[in-house]
């Protein structure tokens, strides 16, 4: 089974914590090419901006610098 056989609702939204890093930054780009919407959330103490720069123009993907304690609603 590949990862691009499971769907999920067309209007589907991502929340990916960690997603600057290597497998956060994975996951978002999987998840963008399946056809979703990715919210993706990291504080880059560890993750790094470069893993992220090539979703940063894209529709569907959003970034947000910080921390899931002091993000409110995202």
């Amino acid at each position: 089974m590949d990862y691009r056989d499971i769907t999920f609702e067309k209007d589907t939204t991502f929340l990916v914590t960690g997603g600057a890093g290597f497998i956060g930054s994975n996951l978002c780009e999987a998840i963008l090419s399946m056809g979703y919407t990715v919210r993706c959330l990291d504080d880059l103490s560890t993750g790094k901006q470069e893993n992220i720069d090539a979703f940063l123009d894209h529709p569907h993907y959003t970034f947000y610098q910080g921390r899931h304690q002091r993000c409110g609603d995202v």
